[in-house]
């Protein structure tokens, strides 16, 4: 921090705005980051060098990685870039693209989830004066929708029989270590060849 921006608070209030303010700054330029590739990807600027693909280019320059851009493209499948703007590209991302388009919100069914996740994250911008956090996306999210229990697949006999070697195997390395401290006891104890045992143990 500089001696400006340190000298510049007389509040804790006003350190944690400053603080929020940053950190929506920081998600805003990352949006609008993602934004110019997509530009750039639209006008197919990795043909000017030979790249092959546009993640090519990503990589081979070292501009970012692949799967952030990826990430950034399939949330503006979703939504758009304001909105983007507003929540930030991760916490779009993990907030959005879990819940299949079309299915109703868990808290009000007249409601599409994905429509009142992204209204309760930008409700969330504007009440405090910053974007969430991955987290708070994600409770957000879990809200309106979480993914149905997984129904356990039935054991078959290889399943079981793996359990069981599993378990025989943890047991037989628990009792090699204990077979192990114990010879180490007996080495210790055992008198060093040549040495004379002391001389009230003589005979």
């Amino acid at each position: 921090m500089t001696k400006r921006q340190s000298d510049s608070f007389d509040s804790f209030d006003a350190w944690v705005l400053e603080a929020k303010r940053l950190r929506a700054l920081a998600d805003e330029a990352e949006a609008e980051f993602m934004e110019f590739l997509k530009a750039g990807e639209d006008l197919e600027v990795h043909r000017l060098k030979g790249y092959a693909t546009f993640g090519d280019l990503l990589h081979g320059e070292d501009i970012c990685k692949s799967h952030r851009y990826d990430a950034f493209k399939k949330c503006l499948a979703r939504t758009d870039i304001e909105t983007i703007r507003k929540v930030g590209v991760k916490q779009t991302h993990k907030a959005l693209l879990p819940i299949p388009e079309g299915v109703p919100s868990r808290q009000d069914p007249s409601v599409r989830a994905d429509e009142a996740v992204l209204r309760d994250l930008v409700e969330f911008r504007v009440r405090n004066h910053t974007t969430p956090s991955v987290q708070q996306s994600e409770a957000i999210r879990r809200k309106h929708w979480e993914p149905p229990p997984r129904e356990r697949a039935p054991a078959t006999p290889d399943a079981v029989r793996i359990l069981q070697l599993e378990a025989e195997n943890k047991r037989l390395l628990k009792e090699n270590k204990a077979l192990k401290r114990e010879l180490e006891r007996l080495k210790a104890a055992r008198p060093v060849a040549g040495r004379k045992p002391p001389r009230e143990q003589r005979i």
